[in-house]
């Protein structure tokens, strides 16, 4: 069971480490990570800093993440996205404001209980 709900989303993003600048899309957001669907593939535990565009204004928040798993391109399963899992690594007050905004902002209010 994860930690945090997620939503779907599709989101434009470039993760940037110490050899690379990878784009890719953001298939799914929590408030402790994201799913990036992308063919350039990371080792776990590599550090990258995802910049992410969701604040209200359109700019970007970046958060230094861990690649927790990676899933090549497969021919047997094409429905199944190459990509990578990354958890956020400590990530500073504002950024955890922005997440939460957004993902308020994306989330359907709950219904309250009928009679």
């Amino acid at each position: 069971m994860r930690a945090h709900p997620r939503i779907a989303v599709v989101l434009a993003i470039n993760l940037e480490s110490d050899a690379h600048l990878v784009s890719g899309v953001v298939r799914n957001l929590s408030l402790g990570g994201i799913f990036v669907e992308t063919h350039h593939m990371m080792p776990p535990r590599a550090r990258v800093v995802a910049h992410l565009p969701i604040t209200p204004e359109g700019g970007d928040v970046s958060l230094e993440c861990e690649v927790c798993w990676c899933r090549p391109f497969d021919p047997l399963v094409p429905e199944e996205p190459p990509g990578l899992g990354l958890r956020f690594v400590e990530p500073p007050p504002e950024a955890v404001e922005a997440l939460g905004a957004f993902f308020t902002s994306r989330t359907p209010p709950a219904t309250p209980p009928g009679p």
